[in-house]
């Protein structure tokens, strides 16, 4: 009931946006091609009520994707990394706001880089 409760909070949140369901997962996840997705941020504590619970996140990755996958934080705050392995890459990017554009270029370069080493 506690897990069905917090799934239904969840879908609140995420509002319209799509969601990854599966028997083991529902999650704020999005694939955008078979090897870049965009997610909410990963939770702990009281936020993972309504967020993506981090060890969710982090058991969906190493499940789908083993360690071959890098985050990008492209937000202001910082989360425990090592959840990752600390396979991180952090970027200040306001919520909300566009980036700047050094910051963006940034971000797309490093991912380029990822996507084509594997």
């Amino acid at each position: 009931k506690v897990v069905q409760l917090m799934n239904f909070l969840r879908k609140i949140v995420s509002g319209k946006r799509n969601r990854l369901q599966t028997e083991k997962y529902d999650l704020d996840i999005t694939y955008v091609t078979p090897r870049v997705c965009g997610m909410s941020f990963p939770a702990s504590g009281f936020e993972k009520c309504y967020r993506n619970n981090i060890n969710d996140v982090a058991a969906f990755l190493e499940e789908k994707h083993r360690d071959s996958y890098l985050i990008f934080n492209l937000s202001c705050r910082r989360y425990d990394y090592k959840k990752f392995k600390n396979m991180v890459k952090e970027y200040e990017w306001q919520d909300h706001h566009s980036p700047a554009m050094n910051v963006l270029f940034e971000v797309c370069q490093e991912m380029y880089s990822f996507l084509s080493k594997n």
